[in-house]
């Protein structure tokens, strides 16, 4: 997979919320690279390309969702017997 442009990869960045986990990700570019934050933890993780619009995370695979019209507008998540947990992208 060709890597992603700056630009490409800021599409990702934005809130994302779990109804089923109450939880909220924060999806962020830094230095270059996209990265993630949970809840109230200080350090972002960076996310680790997979392929296009499906990511890495210690342990976890990312993969963000599109509409009808290419645009993002969630994430779902799997880690082990764990799958699509979802999250949606808050406006």
């Amino acid at each position: 997979m060709p890597p992603l442009s700056a630009e490409q990869l800021a599409d990702y960045a934005g809130t994302y919320y779990s109804d089923e986990l109450e939880a909220t990700f924060v999806v962020m570019m830094q230095n270059g690279r996209l990265a993630v934050r949970r809840g109230l933890q200080r350090e972002a993780t960076p996310l680790e390309p997979d392929s296009t619009d499906q990511f890495r995370l210690a342990g976890m695979t990312v993969r963000f969702n599109r509409d009808a019209h290419g645009r993002i507008n969630g994430l779902s998540m799997q880690a082990g017997r764990v799958q699509n947990i979802r999250f949606v992208k808050q406006p």
